[in-house]
């Protein structure tokens, strides 16, 4: 996947050094005075077209990644389930601890760190407001 990206971005790079080259004034100037609008335009051309399928080859392998971890995410748990059904038959393993296990895995996988919103926190205590600390009484 990376040598794929890696192919990608350098030809990106090639695309934006041919059209600093050609595009500048004095580039276009060159390119009239010696005739090769056929031969930069080619250029070009093979240029695009191999970056077209690099981009293509960069989303197959994309494609194929997330395919893959998205089924070891739905395998992952049946394959708990096998064991700890294969423990619970042959060495007295309780149900229950299983389907702890495997609620304390799939919670695990599936949280992110979670913020409090404020009407939970315990402490009501708020910053004074600038306009209430900078009225005084005289």
């Amino acid at each position: 996947m990376f040598q794929v990206r890696k192919k990608t971005r350098e030809k990106r790079d090639e695309i934006e050094s041919i059209t600093q080259e050609t595009l500048s004034i004095s580039g276009i100037q060159l390119i009239k005075s010696f005739a090769r609008e056929g031969y930069e335009k080619a250029r070009f051309y093979d240029t695009v077209t191999n970056l077209m399928k690099l981009e293509i080859d960069l989303a197959m392998v994309g494609r194929w990644f997330l395919a893959s971890v998205t089924a070891m995410i739905v395998i992952g748990p049946a394959l708990v389930w096998m064991g700890g059904g294969w423990l619970a038959i042959t060495a007295g393993l309780q149900v229950g601890v299983i389907v702890a296990f495997v609620s304390f895995i799939q919670g695990r996988s599936t949280d992110r760190p979670r913020r409090w919103p404020e009407s939970k926190c315990r402490s009501s205590a708020r910053w004074p407001s600038s306009s209430a600390s900078s009225t005084t009484s005289t």
